[in-house]
């Protein structure tokens, strides 16, 4: 993602839930580790992958 955002001004990471349709641990790692650098958002989308899958993490600079 750190690269990614070096090279990019926008990252959106979708689905952000697994298998289980439930949020994972993982995000909020994302989260709390970037938005010390960059703004960060959790968007609802339209769309719907699974169940519970209808956020998408945002990562701008």
């Amino acid at each position: 993602i750190g690269e990614m955002l070096r090279v990019c001004k926008e990252v959106r990471i979708f689905p952000i839930v697994d298998l289980d349709a439930c949020q994972t641990d993982m995000i909020s790692n994302v989260i709390d580790e970037f938005k010390k650098r960059y703004v960060v958002e959790l968007k609802t989308t339209n769309y719907q992958f699974q169940k519970n899958a209808n956020k998408m993490l945002v990562i701008r600079k």
